[in-house]
């Protein structure tokens, strides 16, 4: 493998986790309701489970509701059921062709809790970057070049590992402070 291949491997690698690391965060409330929170809630249709996504349209009408309006009118009940087991911490209420999702305001406990649950992701995520600048060393010397190569091509591993850390950090602060605000 030469060079080239190995940083452009690690570097899609690294990418990737970036894009998991932003999926993760949507999980996070952040006091607006907002429909990615109910990305989760998957909904018994004829038998099969599937994303509520795929069976309604949800919208945000106010900062703090959403509206269920499912494609299926007698789907109505399912989908309010599938949001009340999905633990989420809303209030659900069914209004015949909709159903209206209520999200409560954090308050400042809440708020601080959800922050150092996004500290401690934010360091799994950056230990997982670090695992594939190991991997990629270990890559570098199975590759049998001479050392002056395997160092110029460590070097360039460990500077792209810090520009995704870098990367990690600042999408981490952004939710923090998303999160924190009121």
């Amino acid at each position: 493998m030469n060079m080239q291949e190995i940083i452009e491997i690690k570097k899609i690698e690294m990418a990737d986790v970036i894009e998991m690391f932003e999926d993760h965060l949507t999980k996070f409330r952040t006091g607006r309701a907002s429909g990615i929170i109910l990305n989760s809630v998957v909904v018994d249709y004829y038998g099969t489970p599937t994303p509520i996504k795929h069976l309604a349209s949800i919208t945000s009408p106010e900062a703090q509701q959403l509206v269920v309006t499912p494609y299926d009118r007698s789907l109505v009940a399912p989908v309010a059921a599938a949001i009340n087991k999905s633990n989420l911490g809303v209030t659900v209420s069914n209004e015949g062709g909709l159903v209206r999702v209520k999200v409560p305001a954090l308050t400042t406990e809440t708020r601080q809790q959800i922050v150092k649950e996004i500290k401690k992701d934010t360091e799994n995520y950056r230990v997982k970057i670090r695992n594939l600048r190991r991997d990629a060393n270990s890559e570098i010397k199975a590759a049998g070049q001479n050392e002056d190569w395997e160092r110029d091509v460590m070097e360039i591993v460990d500077k792209l590992t810090k520009e995704f850390i870098e990367s990690i950090d600042k999408i981490s602060a952004e939710k923090e402070k998303e999160v924190m605000s009121i």
